[in-house]
């Protein structure tokens, strides 16, 4: 993990050292998104693609395909009584 000082300016700009910016693979004119975490702010890289970024996190939250499919089947055929 990196480490730098880095001073706040009056436009309330901060500029990212070039080696984390290197590390990172970050790029000029990319989007962040800027968080307080307590006392430590959190700047996270926006993802090109929020779909692809979330994609499989809830995996098995609803349990399996097959009881999933099984639970829509019920649900569906409840709507025609």
């Amino acid at each position: 993990m990196n480490y730098a000082k880095v001073r706040l300016s009056s436009k309330r700009q901060i500029a990212i050292p070039a080696d984390i910016v290197r590390e990172l693979g970050l790029k000029s004119g990319q989007d962040f998104i800027v968080r307080c975490d307590g006392v430590r702010i959190v700047l996270t890289p926006e993802p090109e693609s929020y779909t692809r970024r979330f994609a499989s996190t809830l995996r098995g939250v609803y349990g399996d395909a097959a009881g999933i499919r099984d639970y829509l089947r019920k649900e569906r055929t409840s709507w025609d009584e």
